[in-house]
């Protein structure tokens, strides 16, 4: 069965860590590189606005900001539910997988997934 995701070599990372392999999948980042390489971002947020007119929602809405700013595991869970139904790679509140420190928690998030540890790493 083909499986379609963005940024899949990330999950696909953490899915072999765990002896899960996945054969059979479609890279959304990737299509967008090879329609137009020459544009500068591939990330789903920039592909969701272009192709379907849709602003995702952004992490800092639902945690806030600065000294307000809350904890994944404190947002009310209706915003964090639709904040995480909008991507399968936003799986935790550790912010998914944007930069080199996040990719990390995420990981450690994946690694951890319906443990007690899981919500600690987030």
């Amino acid at each position: 069965m083909l499986k379609i995701g963005q940024n899949l070599k990330f999950d696909w990372q953490i899915f072999a860590v765990r002896g899960i392999e996945i054969a059979s999948y479609d890279d959304t980042m990737l299509m967008s590189y090879v329609v137009d390489a020459g544009r500068s971002d591939h990330g789903l947020d920039p592909l969701a606005q272009r192709y379907f007119n849709h602003r995702t929602i952004d992490f800092n809405e639902v945690t806030k900001a600065g000294k307000t700013r809350m904890t994944f595991d404190c947002v009310e869970i209706d915003k964090a539910t639709e904040y995480a139904a909008e991507t399968p790679t936003r799986r935790c509140g550790c912010g998914s997988a944007q930069t080199a420190p996040r990719r990390r928690a995420h990981a450690k998030c994946l690694r951890n997934a319906g443990t007690a540890a899981a919500a600690r790493a987030c």
